[in-house]
């Protein structure tokens, strides 16, 4: 079994951060899998399960979040032992003034 860090990100959802709107974000995943497919899988399992359960869930104002996974990657057999990382790293919508 391969350790991997998994980024899914979350889009559709509409939750008040600070003075503004966050419109989606950022979970970083550790999941213990044999390949790339099977990470890929139950980090966005993982996810959603957090989120129906969550706190997040009875702020969001939008849709159920969209899931995708922004990125995999395997770790170092010695990261199964170090924490997991918690929590969600939130984005607000872009506005026509942010655009490039």
């Amino acid at each position: 079994m391969n350790v991997y860090g998994v980024t899914v990100e979350g889009r559709g959802i509409r939750v008040g951060i600070e003075d503004q709107d966050a419109v989606g974000f950022f979970r970083l995943v550790r999941v213990v899998a044999l390949d790339v497919a099977t990470a890929k899988n139950r980090a966005t399992a993982l996810v959603q399960a957090e989120w129906d359960a969550g706190p997040h869930r009875r702020l969001n104002r939008g849709n159920d979040p969209q899931l995708r996974v922004d990125s995999v990657s395997a770790l170092p057999w010695w990261h199964r032992f170090l924490p997991a990382r918690r929590g969600y790293i939130f984005f607000p919508e872009d506005s026509p003034s942010n655009a490039v």
